[in-house]
């Protein structure tokens, strides 16, 4: 049986990230930046290797492996700043108030949420985005810059609209299109989202909804926010949106892992949310399964793009 008790954004100042939230932020920090490659040892004449070795000479000691640029950036962050980092600041009002300025600088927070729907545009959500980034520094985040996040799924939830935002369609409508479609909208969007400096979507929703449960289903089937009714379409579907976010360098989250869509109330507003049919094997898991490959393939990159929630 597994038991989910979320607390609303809304009313939340600030929430950790439960998976990877520290590893993320170090990797982000990278930058592109690479370890040295290692010099290989002296050879004798001839390309012989071991000619020292057989004169009765020590051989060349092995050059020490460089470290990853994830170890050089958490190497040297102090330990109240790495504790900050698995820390998201809601952004109250949609505005970054001297308060939240004052807490990010006191506790090292290292990323924040647009929490409510706003709808000053691009240009708007830009300027609190750049005010935000104006914050990292040596003295706070380690010179790691912010994650800036926001709930971009579509439909009712797309929590940045006006000027420059297109109008998402809901997840139900994106899971009608086909994945070629929805992976070039995804990257539109995430275009958008990337002009207003917000560079981490928690989105896609990836939990299941079986058709006859989609009106008892609060959370998830209410707010028609899942791709389909199947695992095959959910998994297709959730793939094209990351693919497309990621084409525009957006990061993404993959969530409500293991799954709300078998729920009855809404996890956001109720407590005792309970699911009694989610097993370890279940076939409504394979849509998270279905995004191991990407979390591979994000393994050796600078800003890793796919979040486990």
């Amino acid at each position: 049986m597994l038991t989910r008790d979320e607390v609303h954004p809304a009313r939340r100042a600030w929430v950790p990230l439960v998976l990877a939230g520290l590893l993320l932020a170090v990797l982000a920090g990278c930058a592109g930046s690479a370890g040295a490659p290692s010099s290989p040892g002296p050879a004798t004449p001839g390309g012989d290797t071991t000619g020292a070795a057989s004169a009765g000479r020590s051989p060349a000691p092995s050059p020490a492996p460089s470290r990853s640029c994830a170890d050089r950036v958490l190497a040297r962050m102090t330990l109240p700043q790495r504790v900050g980092q698995l820390f998201v600041v809601g952004l109250a009002g949609s505005v970054l108030d001297s308060a939240t300025a004052s807490a990010i600088r006191a506790y090292h927070f290292g990323s924040v949420s647009f929490i409510a729907t706003d709808t000053a545009g691009v240009s708007g959500v830009g300027a609190v985005s750049r005010a935000v980034q104006s914050l990292s520094s040596p003295e706070v985040t380690g010179g790691v810059r912010f994650f800036v996040a926001a709930n971009q799924e579509g439909g009712e939830v797309q929590a940045l609209q006006g000027p420059g935002f297109a109008t998402m369609p809901s997840a139900l409508a994106q899971g009608q299109l086909t994945q070629v479609q929805l992976q070039r909208l995804a990257r539109t969007w995430g275009q958008e989202l990337r002009a207003a400096g917000v560079n981490l979507n928690f989105a896609p929703v990836m939990d299941v909804v079986p058709a006859a449960d989609t009106t008892q289903n609060a959370p998830i089937g209410q707010l028609m926010r899942e791709f389909g009714h199947t695992p095959a379409v959910v998994a297709s579907h959730g793939v094209a949106f990351i693919r497309g976010m990621t084409q525009a360098g957006e990061a993404t989250t993959a969530k409500h892992f293991p799954g709300l869509g078998r729920v009855r109330g809404n996890t956001d507003f109720s407590a005792d949310v309970v699911d009694t049919v989610t097993t370890p094997d279940d076939p409504y898991l394979r849509t998270f399964v279905a995004l191991t490959g990407l979390l591979a393939l994000n393994k050796s990159a600078d800003e890793p793009r796919l979040i486990s929630h």
